[in-house]
């Protein structure tokens, strides 16, 4: 598995230098420019995939790649990456985006606060729905803490079927014999 991931990474890093690189950032109207990869760094050669014929390198130094309004149409838009895909700065972004949508998941959820539904707060405005939305996160964070305590004190992987059971956890006299005494003897007063 650990060769496979460095072959892939090696693909990945070789890869570099046939990218297109933005320049600059997005237009008004979406469209971007990009540079062309230099082709002295692949030797000058270019392969059609479908003919399998060389085509002779473009010469141009960048090219404007439009953001249309109709997807079908402009579908290099929809395969467009910033970073290459699985390359480490990916990875980076890509762990992040997972955080947040995995915390956004937490907050949907309809079994606990369920922020989407408006029928879960009946009184109507902006100022109530962000004080209701403001309370629900509170409690959400106040669910992870909890349930982050509850796995800290058990003695046992925690289960739907065991964590009710007081025996499932350390109880308070458990904890105080296992926390070591810090300072027995008081200190001096200060002179």
């Amino acid at each position: 598995m650990r060769q496979a991931k460095e072959l892939r990474d090696q693909r990945i890093a070789e890869r570099e230098k046939y990218r297109a690189k933005p320049k600059g950032k997005r237009r008004p109207d979406g469209s971007r420019q990009y540079l062309y990869p230099d082709p002295k760094n692949y030797d000058g050669l270019a392969v059609d995939h479908k003919t399998g014929e060389l085509i002779e390198p473009i010469r141009k130094k960048t090219v404007v790649i439009p953001a249309g309004k109709d997807p079908a149409k402009d579908k290099a838009l929809k395969y467009g990456q910033t970073y290459p895909h699985k390359s480490p700065v990916w990875k980076g972004f890509y762990a992040l985006r997972n955080t947040v949508e995995s915390q956004n998941a937490f907050i949907k959820d309809s079994a606990t606060e369920d922020i989407p539904s408006p029928m879960k707060r009946r009184a109507r405005g902006n100022t109530f729905a962000s004080l209701a939305v403001t309370l629900a996160l509170v409690s959400a964070n106040i669910r992870k803490i909890l349930t982050f305590i509850q796995s800290e004190l058990a003695r046992v992987p925690l289960t739907s079927k065991n964590k009710s059971f007081a025996s499932t956890y350390y109880s308070s006299a458990e904890i105080t014999a296992a926390t070591p005494p810090t300072d027995t003897a008081p200190s001096p007063p200060p002179s």
